[in-house]
């Protein structure tokens, strides 16, 4: 069956929201004000897995885009774990403020209620202009200078920072919590939460991009985290089989290969459905392929495939499996008779 394009909308729509989630803070990513609720996060997090869930673009052609939808839910994922949790969130803030990046309100037109104005603000992210800092930080000097003067204490004029001092400051509160973040991201990976620990470890990377450490462990923990994905998928597609729910099957073991599993158990499962049940005898050729290279001591995986080269006329192809899956267990019933046929 032919798989419907994304349209020009959902295009430019994936596009942005993987523009915010690399560039934005979690609230950008999210869409909510800095002083939502926590209800606002879930509701927000909740709609956007209505709408772009990569299992809504599982029978659609989204070429190389396939990917990004799978990395804008799990940018959108992390920022609502962060942002639903009281403690992380205020951290969070902290950081933001830290690395001016605080919300600065600003005025917007009054609200009507009942016939009286309020007045309303908005809160908006971005980095505060250097002319803005220079007024605050000349507006503190002089209020400092009126309470001195009022008190009969006067200030003590102090150097102020250089431009390097100040870039050296940034820095190390960057490298350190780029290093908080790694401690947290390897005590999960240590504790086998891969996804939690790839979450962390993304971030340390942000943080410290240039460490080669932080950004092989975050490798190794998205390709673990990715592995287990796949593995759960199976699992539920065993399930959705044993209540001869196929097509759910199917469902599960197609989302399983596309994680690309250490083992060939959901390639051999697809194919024999695709063999079976779609008569797809092309993709599931390939994927019986792909079984075997990914367990090449699977005599069954040897065995399925060769008997399916038999019905194809590949007679030799056939051959050599068979005497690699007798070579592998010479008591293997099926590959005996099967090794003993194609040589009649």
């Amino acid at each position: 069956m032919e798989r419907k394009p994304l349209n020009e909308l959902e295009t430019k729509e994936i596009l942005r929201i993987q523009a915010v989630a690399r560039e934005g803070t979690h609230y950008d990513t999210l869409g909510v004000d800095l002083v939502g609720t926590k209800e606002d996060v879930e509701g927000a997090y909740h709609s956007y897995v209505r709408q772009w869930h990569p299992d809504r673009f599982f029978n659609r052609e989204s070429g190389e885009l396939h990917t990004v939808i799978d990395e804008n839910f799990a940018a959108v994922t992390r920022s609502f774990r962060v942002l639903r949790d009281l403690a992380q969130r205020a951290a969070y803030d902290a950081e933001l403020r830290a690395f001016n990046r605080a919300p600065v309100p600003t005025a917007v037109p009054p609200v009507r209620e009942g016939g009286q104005e309020t007045p309303g603000f908005e809160v908006t992210f971005r980095k505060q202009d250097k002319a803005t800092q220079a007024q605050r930080t000349a507006d503190a000097l002089k209020a400092a200078d009126a309470l001195a003067a009022a008190t009969g204490n006067p200030r003590t004029k102090s150097k102020a920072p250089s431009a390097v001092d100040k870039i050296r400051k940034q820095l190390h509160a960057q490298l350190g919590q780029a290093r908080r973040y790694f401690d947290s991201g390897k005590a999960d990976f240590d504790a086998g939460s891969w996804v939690k620990a790839e979450g962390n470890l993304y971030l340390a990377t942000r943080y410290d991009p240039q460490n080669i450490e932080y950004q092989a462990l975050h490798k190794e923990a998205a390709t673990r985290g990715r592995h287990a994905r796949a593995a759960h998928l199976v699992v539920q597609a065993e399930q959705a089989e044993g209540y001869g729910q196929a097509k759910e099957a199917q469902t599960y073991y197609r989302r399983a290969v596309e994680l690309d599993p250490p083992d060939g158990k959901a390639f051999f499962r697809l194919a024999q459905i695709l063999r079976t049940q779609e008569d797809d005898m092309r993709s599931a050729v390939e994927l019986y392929r792909k079984a075997v290279v990914k367990d090449p001591r699977n005599v069954e995986y040897h065995v399925v495939l060769a008997e399916v080269y038999e019905g194809l006329s590949l007679k030799e192809n056939a051959r050599k499996l068979a005497i690699i899956a007798s070579a592998i267990d010479r008591e293997h019933a099926g590959a005996k008779a099967l090794l003993k046929r194609l040589k009649a």
